[in-house]
């Protein structure tokens, strides 16, 4: 798997988030409403039975929390299969970070750029909250941003190793969680 791909996924996770969000507060307010329903219900229900109006509100507030559940359960099993691939495709020994082979000399260190000036700015924001940390990530002295890795080594070859180990890191990180969310399931 490559981060162009980790860039699509996260994008609809992020996407789904936003969903269940919306529908998270959509269903409290419902929920509300479901709560007030017994305090209303015997004045409006005489208030419609003498204007001739059939009493429907509590039937259809019903319904509408049984489909907004049932939308939660369908957008919150999308974004569970959407972090399952981000974590499997971050843990994975197969990772392929596009970056141009040849770094450019920055200051002391050395500047790796995404290949055809590519940013991935959803997957780097993804994989800092999978790894609780902010963008741009640090790790040890390699800083990993949407556009660019930033290496502090001054030697082209070590500053390649570094970032080399950087991702061996996150790797083996995001490894441990994905196994530690596996045993909480069971």
């Amino acid at each position: 798997m490559n981060l162009a791909e980790l860039e699509v996924i996260a994008s609809e996770l992020i996407e789904q988030e936003k969903m269940l969000d919306q529908i998270d507060s959509e269903l409290e307010f419902v929920e509300g409403e479901f709560k007030q329903q017994p305090k209303r219900a015997g004045r409006e229900k005489k208030f419609y039975s003498l204007i001739g109006i059939e009493w429907k509100d509590s039937e259809e507030l019903s319904q509408r929390r049984a489909a907004l559940r049932e939308d939660k359960e369908k957008v919150q099993r999308i974004v569970n299969e959407a972090r399952d691939k981000l974590v499997k495709g971050f843990s994975s020994g197969e990772l392929v970070v596009p970056l141009d082979p040849d770094p450019v000399r920055k200051g002391e260190g050395n500047l790796f750029r995404y290949r055809a000036n590519a940013s991935y700015p959803k997957a780097v924001q993804k994989l800092a909250s999978l790894l609780g940390m902010s963008v741009p990530l640090q790790i040890d002295e390699v800083e990993i941003s949407p556009d660019q890795i930033r290496s502090p080594e001054s030697d082209p070859y070590l500053a390649k190793e570094e970032v080399v180990n950087a991702f061996d890191k996150i790797r083996k990180t995001v490894a441990l969680k994905l196994r530690g969310a596996r045993r909480t399931q069971f």
